[in-house]
């Protein structure tokens, strides 16, 4: 072969030349995978599954499209060709039956806890129940977040259910925007979930209890154990030591899980009347049969009868911060008393198994 520049005979496949010393061949270059073009859109990796988005252009303003679940990168580009010609499913699909649909994939996945969050929520949406999902803007939303009567931390529960709404709806085509990021939450009313009763409004729940008010006895009852309304709800006869003055359950954490909570002579009396009068098996806080109550059915009853007394209408959750706010008022262990309301974590609960009833009824006897 002759060299590219002296042009003199060198070697076959000679990779510089003998005489001059230049080159013979030019690497070819590796050229980087074609993009697509503007407005074409693209594929991205969503946790496990691949999805495809691209931008359209309705009514004079640019929409996102998006579609996700996709197992492999080839499946999502095959569906970002035709993109902009599937048909979206968004029409018929309302705000409930997309819940159902979420509730029913994530059953499993999650907690019992978590799912509890996800229906208390739902149902301060029922004025939107009935809409068409796609059809939803944050003015909906926003009005039923506003509407709700609970505390910061229940619309809280409601603004991450509907991100989590719209998170599953994009990835079944039923809408392409988030409104759930513009909900509004006033951050400053985060304190007024932590109310809890004063000293008089429990001497007038105690007088109201002994001239016969229905309801006021299981108000008493929540503030002075620190039970969870769910909680009280599920204890039944046999959760009842008559004996020991205490009562064994709870649920959510680890430390709440089956604890015992001794108790105080002031509510004694009443738990003692319901434990007569229930039959073995039955549910101690039910209804008059021993059925177990719903929660929503006793908040409509602690309402009504704290409304009868004259008492403000705190929420069963706020009966618990009245309990604690009982503990901090009396002398007792810290643990103890963590152990009592359930917060305690896990290595300390660890440490403090073998607590004794009579360290724990030394401080409920004194709330």
């Amino acid at each position: 072969m002759l060299c590219r520049k002296c042009k003199k005979e060198i070697p076959d496949n000679s990779v510089f030349c003998n005489w001059c010393g230049v080159k013979q061949a030019v690497a070819e270059r590796k050229q980087k995978p074609k993009k697509r073009g503007n407005g074409q859109g693209t594929v991205f990796k969503r946790g496990n599954k691949w999805a495809a988005q691209s931008r359209k252009l309705v009514g004079g303003k640019m929409t996102s499209i998006y579609k996700g679940g996709f197992e492999t990168k080839k499946e999502a580009l095959d569906y970002l060709a035709h993109i902009h010609d599937a048909p979206r499913v968004s029409s018929t699909v309302t705000f409930a039956e997309l819940y159902d649909r979420l509730i029913a994939r994530h059953q499993d996945r999650v907690s019992q806890s978590t799912i509890n969050c996800y229906k208390a929520a739902f149902k301060y949406f029922a004025p939107i129940h009935s809409l068409y999902f796609a059809q939803l803007t944050t003015e909906h939303l926003q009005g039923c977040v506003d509407a709700c009567s609970c505390g910061y931390r229940t619309k809280e529960n409601m603004k991450a259910l509907c991100t989590l709404l719209y998170s599953f709806a994009h990835e079944i085509g039923v809408a392409n925007e988030d409104y759930a990021q513009h909900i509004y939450i006033d951050r400053r009313g985060g304190e007024h979930s932590k109310r809890a009763f004063t000293l008089e409004e429990l001497e007038t729940l105690f007088k109201a209890h002994s001239e016969g008010v229905e309801g006021i006895g299981t108000v008493l009852v929540l503030c002075y154990t620190g039970f969870r309304i769910n909680e009280l709800l599920k204890l039944k006869k046999e959760d009842c030591d008559i004996e020991q003055r205490c009562l064994v359950g709870g649920s959510k954490t680890k430390a709440g899980m089956n604890r015992v909570v001794t108790i105080s002579p002031k509510i004694f009396p009443i738990v003692r009347e319901r434990y007569e009068h229930t039959a073995d098996g039955g549910y101690l806080f039910g209804t008059a049969d021993g059925k177990q109550l719903s929660s929503e059915k006793y908040r409509n009853m602690q309402r009504a009868a704290l409304e009868a007394v004259g008492v403000r209408a705190l929420n069963p959750h706020e009966c618990r911060h009245t309990f604690a706010t009982l503990l901090k008022r009396v002398e007792g262990h810290k643990e103890d008393k963590l152990r009592l309301i359930g917060h305690t974590d896990e290595k300390m609960l660890a440490h403090y198994t073998h607590a004794s009833l009579d360290d724990l009824r030394a401080i409920t006897d004194l709330i």
